[in-house]
């Protein structure tokens, strides 16, 4: 798992946070590890997940801090009270699926 590696995204990110408390459980940076996260988009998610608790894999996008559009995808570990996120920037996820859309078309 800490290899990771989703195809075509290789900017992509991924984190696992405790939901009550908001710290790293996982981050590739293990200085941030039991730290509180401060991305506003991972701090949205997390009030989400804690006022109706679904557990349907979800999706969020926002502008970080930097002014780079993001996009989250996240599901929540109800028996674990984890949620687990990848997120990577707007631009490049579309790409990505802008290029495979392309690539269906011509295959066909």
């Amino acid at each position: 798992m800490l290899d990771l590696n989703i195809k075509g995204l290789p900017n992509s990110q991924y984190v696992f946070l405790n939901v009550d408390t908001g710290t790293y459980l996982y981050h590739e940076d293990e200085s941030l590890l039991n730290t509180e996260t401060t991305d506003r988009g991972y701090l949205e998610i997390l009030n989400r997940i804690r006022t109706d608790g679904d557990t349907q894999a979800g999706i969020y996008s926002y502008q970080d801090e930097a002014g780079v559009d993001q996009l989250v995808v996240y599901k929540y570990l109800k028996d674990r009270n984890w949620v687990f996120m990848v997120r990577d920037h707007e631009a490049e996820v579309y790409g990505e699926v802008a290029t495979v859309h392309c690539q269906h078309y011509q295959d066909h």
